[in-house]
Formats: C-alpha cells, structure tokens, sequence
C-alpha cells in the first residue's frame, strides 16, 4: 500500500507546522497554487507534489541527466552519512534524480545556508557529479515525497 504525502506531513508537524505546499501539475504550470500545511486553504485531497525545505534539513541532490549516475552518487552519500552514523532518508523523484535528505540540529548557527553547504561539500568530495547546492536556499521547493511528477 503507498502511504500518502498527508501521513508524512503528520510527522513533520513534529518538526515544523508550517510546510508550503505546491501542486504543479505539469511542467507548463504555474508555481502559484500553493498553501502551507495546517493553513486553511490546505486541501487533503489535493495532490501537493513539491513542498519547501524545512529550516533543519539538508538535502542533497545530484541533478545529471544520466539517472544511473545521479543514483550511484547518492548511493555513496548514504554509505558515508551510514559510516559517520547519520540517519538520512533516500527518496526517488520521479524523475532523473534521487534526494538524500538529512535533519540537522543547527544549533545557534548564524549562517544556516553556509553550515549546509560545507556540509553537502563534505559528503560529496569527490565525486563525479556537484550536488545542486540551491538547495541550501531558504524556501527552495523540492518534488515532496511521493509527490507526483508532472509531464
């Protein structure tokens, strides 16, 4: 059975209740419908299938156009997060790439953005492709888990 982006929008809340939301239906759509988890304009039936980075995550991408090698390279980061003793979750998009994300305590850390690059760098030296450092951006959408991927 496929759990729904709801169930794990429900653990989030943990973490922080206030999730933005997009649906996109396909690539020519607008990024405007968008809502955040718990606000009133939420729709449970709607299938939300990108959301923003919340503020204690990392994630990190490999963008290539080959599939296979995005994989491999988010394979070893999941062998060195494994061998550092991190948990980390790995999710396909749908499309080309795989998404290694990783829940950080940021402590007082004044520059979020900075501490998330050095720390994708350290997880990715080496390798034969650059993970997608926009994504250490505050708000950047990513494809949600389970989320659809449009045309």
């Amino acid at each position: 059975m496929r759990e729904t982006l709801s169930i794990y929008l429900r653990k989030y809340y943990d973490i922080q209740k206030n999730i933005l939301l997009c649906y996109r239906p396909n690539k020519d759509s607008s990024w405007r419908d968008r809502c955040f988890y718990l606000d009133e304009k939420y729709d449970a039936i709607k299938p939300y299938n990108h959301r923003g980075m919340l503020n204690n995550e990392v994630v990190i991408e490999f963008d290539d156009v080959d599939s296979e090698l995005n994989r491999k390279c988010a394979d070893e980061v999941c062998k060195r997060l494994s061998s550092d003793g991190l948990s980390f979750s790995k999710w396909f998009s749908g499309g080309k790439s795989v998404h290694v994300h990783i829940l950080i305590d940021y402590g007082d850390a004044s520059n979020v953005k900075l501490l998330k690059t050095v720390f994708i760098r350290h997880y990715t030296d080496k390798l034969p492709l650059l993970p997608d450092l926009q994504l250490t951006y505050d708000n950047h959408l990513i494809r949600a888990e389970f989320g659809l991927h449009g045309s």
